[in-house]
């Protein structure tokens, strides 16, 4: 399987921050855009047509419910069947060979640079919070996977303030959408006037 197309498209990547919320998704459903639901996510956003996990183990835990998802299913770490390998790098800047994404140390950044990398013309942020460790939509993360802690929180931070700069020369608008946020790298814009080009 190969990596999705989105030349020239809006791609909305919809995080679990605790600010997210279904009936913000809602409002992409029938619009022309792409989705790609991080992890949990694509229980608010099933229609999405891509869900990206980096974690194996992310996977492991949440089959056979993830199966229920018929979008594209891309996992980020190691190997599984049913989904799209991206070879993340772990703690990588932004890649752009088209074989590896840049780690980031977290998904919605690698998904970012999956959007940016196959041709998303825009890119819509939400549910990027980016505050407080261990903070989701859907509640803490059952073990063994890991909880996120301030120190994570911040080194997010830190890898989307380097990308900005390196997207915007490569001509990839991204906005951030997110209702509560503390990434400051992206311009801010509501959902709606995110995906009107």
């Amino acid at each position: 399987m190969s990596w999705p197309n989105f030349d020239g498209r809006v791609v909305v990547i919809a995080a679990s921050g605790p600010s997210q919320r279904e009936d913000d998704l809602a409002l992409l459903q029938g619009e022309d855009v792409d989705v790609i639901a991080i992890s949990e996510t694509w229980r608010l956003a099933p229609w999405a047509r891509c869900l990206y996990a980096c974690d194996l183990d992310w996977w492991a835990l949440r089959e056979p419910a993830a199966d229920a998802f018929d979008g594209q299913r891309l996992i980020g770490y190691g190997q599984r069947a049913g989904c799209t390998p991206c070879r993340v790098q772990p703690h990588a800047e932004m890649l752009w060979d088209g074989e590896r994404l840049g780690g980031g140390a977290n998904s919605g950044y690698q998904a970012l640079n999956l959007a940016a990398v196959m041709g998303a013309a825009r890119v819509v942020l939400t549910g990027f919070d980016c505050k407080g460790p261990g903070e989701h939509w859907h509640g803490r993360h059952a073990a063994p996977l890991r909880q996120t802690n301030a120190l994570c929180v911040a080194r997010w931070i830190e890898y989307f303030d380097a990308a900005a700069p390196v997207l915007a020369e490569r001509g990839v608008e991204v906005l951030n959408a997110t209702r509560d946020t503390a990434l400051s790298c992206f311009p801010r814009a509501s959902l709606p006037e995110a995906i009107t080009i």
